[in-house]
């Protein structure tokens, strides 16, 4: 299947610069993202699995294999992987593409999805939502930290009619795997996401204590909603899918997560990641008393008539 890659205007493009920039679409571009999206009048699979990754050329391969596994015996013949290559400008180290395209070559539910937008997590996803054709969307880390097994649960969930459902790292059934010699900076870790889940419940009306577990699940007309409202394009667009879940009276439920960690970020990672954490926070708190996380009422939606036989409307 040949891909097709939406690109902002020139006017959209010529709106942001600087080292927090993100060019998104116009406002005209955003409204007929539906439209934008390749697919038939309701999705034609049931399940859209999207990973971003970046330098995961040593492991891809195995990871990829391991989610197409899970998901033949969770929906057979009804799912499709996208992993979106996610390189730094410039990084010509990164051989996560040419691994992605092996596994592809094996099996053809998996698809490699040209990332052309800004660096960063959230546009990656975004990228991967636009080429989906799933009626429920996935996402996970490259690395599969989290038992994939939390997918079934979550699918469960929202073929009852709940829109959102994420991992919470702090529940008190989730579990951890940690070897002993990551735990100091897992341990640092664990105290500054605690803060900044404490920033988070002041600022918002957010009332989950996790908000960044790299594993979520949520319906298509849910999906259409966030990424037309999307403005962060790293790991902070995980807020604006709770806002914007929120704002549109979307269904929201949170589950355990067994959590297997096997690397962990630099002290100076942290460090960055905290001052870019604070510019997010005031910046989409900014949007949210604006009003920005409201669907626009008229632009086109999803017709969510595809839902199973007997399931009620959320």
């Amino acid at each position: 299947m040949n891909s097709t890659v939406t690109r902002p205007s020139a006017k959209a493009r010529g709106r942001s610069s600087g080292l927090f920039a993100f060019a998104l679409p116009s406002r005209a571009e955003l409204s007929a993202l539906p439209r934008a999206i390749p697919r038939h009048a309701e999705p034609s699979l049931e399940i859209s699995l999207i990973i971003p990754a970046r330098h995961a050329g040593p492991t891809i391969e195995a990871v990829l294999a391991e989610a197409h596994r899970f998901l033949s015996r969770l929906e057979p013949g009804s799912f499709e992987i996208l992993i979106v290559p996610n390189p730094r400008p410039g990084d010509i180290s990164d051989d996560t593409d040419a691994a992605a395209r092996r596994a592809a070559a094996a099996h053809p539910e998996i698809r490699v999805v040209p990332h052309l937008a800004p660096p960063g997590k959230g546009a990656a996803l975004r990228t991967g939502f636009l080429q989906s054709r799933g009626r429920f969307i996935l996402f996970t880390d490259a690395d599969l930290p989290y038992d994939l097994e939390f997918f079934e649960r979550a699918l469960s969930k929202l073929r009852a009619g709940i829109a959102f459902v994420t991992g919470n790292r702090r529940l008190p059934s989730s579990h951890f795997d940690v070897p002993v010699s990551l735990l100091p900076l897992a341990y640092g870790r664990h105290r500054l996401g605690l803060l900044f889940n404490l920033a988070v419940r002041a600022l918002f009306p957010i009332r989950t204590t996790d908000t960044q577990a790299g594993i979520k699940a949520l319906r298509r007309e849910l999906a259409l909603e966030a990424f037309a409202l999307q403005a962060c394009p790293g790991f902070f667009f995980d807020l604006e899918l709770f806002l914007t879940a929120l704002r549109n009276a979307h269904a929201h439920e949170e589950l355990p997560v067994t959590l297997h960690l096997n690397t962990e970020k630099s002290t100076v990672r942290l460090v960055k990641e905290s001052i870019l954490a604070t510019f997010w926070l005031v910046r989409l708190m900014l949007r949210d008393r604006a009003g920005a996380y409201r669907a626009d009422p008229r632009a086109p939606r999803l017709d969510v008539s595809e839902r199973a036989p007997g399931e009620s409307r959320p």
